[in-house]
């Protein structure tokens, strides 16, 4: 009988059941996973470029990226408001005050770039509009700053919901 162990996750939309055989984990080599792991090569920075069929442009001010389960492919793009991003919140804006019987469709391409500025991979959604956006303070003491400041001082932040009709990932 093989050792087997059990983990159950419990949460809002019920309780999952995972069951993962120790032995399989455990006898796999980690000198060969771990090998070429490094900071070099590891993931650092988001590039992202929005697409909406008449023009295109790119930002690299995106902190963090969330994806939000549901049937649909969506996720949310959080950042710190600056005037680096002025032409992205000028466009969450039109795309926020468009006829909802009449959306404005756009693609976004966010490639996962590596120290030395390789892409890792490329998650390039496609048919997207944007449904929500909200900036708030980040006050708490136990979260990461993301500027690299002192983490007693709140940091203002905002955060941009898209749903899409299809997620390609490319490696």
């Amino acid at each position: 009988m093989k050792p087997t162990t059990i983990l159950i996750i419990m949460g809002l939309a019920g309780i999952t059941i995972l069951s993962i055989n120790t032995m399989e984990v455990f006898s796999a080599d980690k000198k060969g996973i771990v090998a070429d792991f490094n900071d070099k090569n590891s993931a650092e920075s988001f590039f992202v470029t929005i697409t909406d069929g008449t023009k295109q442009f790119s930002f690299n001010t995106i902190s963090r990226i969330g994806i939000v389960r549901s049937d649909n492919p969506q996720f949310l793009l959080e950042s710190i408001p600056s005037h680096d991003n002025k032409e992205f919140l000028k466009f969450v804006s039109k795309s926020l005050n468009i006829n909802p019987n009449d959306p404005s469709f756009f693609d976004v391409t966010i490639d996962i770039l590596a120290k030395e500025g390789t892409i890792i991979e490329t998650l390039v959604y496609k048919h997207c509009t944007i449904n929500e956006y909200f900036a708030y303070t980040n006050d708490s003491k136990g979260t990461y700053s993301l500027l690299n400041r002192d983490s007693s001082k709140s940091e203002i932040r905002d955060v941009t919901k898209f749903d899409c009709v299809k997620l390609d990932i490319k490696v």
